[in-house]
């Protein structure tokens, strides 16, 4: 009975050994594992701040991008507004330089009139003071 016993006993020494060595396997797996969840934790979070950090610039890049289409959009409304006043500006010149070209033109005209009327009057108030 006693060497049942002891054989009992090896029997589980060796059983207690085997399961020591599949614990031991076991943290070591564990090890390796937290290791390397440890890596990609600090790669995720090298991902994800990289990630916020492009999102903020996409963000400012936009708001960049609609102000400055909203600033092409009013500088193309204040051309069209110029374009349309030097046109305006560009009728009036002509039709100011047109009139005054008329004016020059009619100014030898209108001293001959003077002079004709001129002419008359001193005529009828030389008639009129010999009456």
């Amino acid at each position: 009975q006693a060497s049942k016993i002891a054989s009992e006993q090896t029997e589980i020494r060796e059983r207690l050994e085997e399961e020591r060595v599949k614990l031991a396997a076991a943290d070591k797996r564990i090890a390796e594992i937290d290791s390397g969840l440890s890596e990609q934790t600090k790669e995720y979070e090298r991902i994800h701040n990289e990630l916020k950090r492009t999102k903020e610039e996409f963000s400012a890049y936009e708001r960049r991008d609609i102000k400055l289409r909203e600033d092409v959009k009013h500088e193309k409304s204040k051309k069209k507004k110029l374009q349309d006043k030097i046109k305006s500006e560009s009728g009036k010149l002509a039709n100011a330089t047109k009139k005054a070209k008329e004016a020059k033109d009619n100014i030898p005209k209108l001293e001959q009139l003077i002079q004709e009327k001129t002419s008359t009057k001193e005529k009828e108030d030389a008639a009129l003071e010999a009456t």
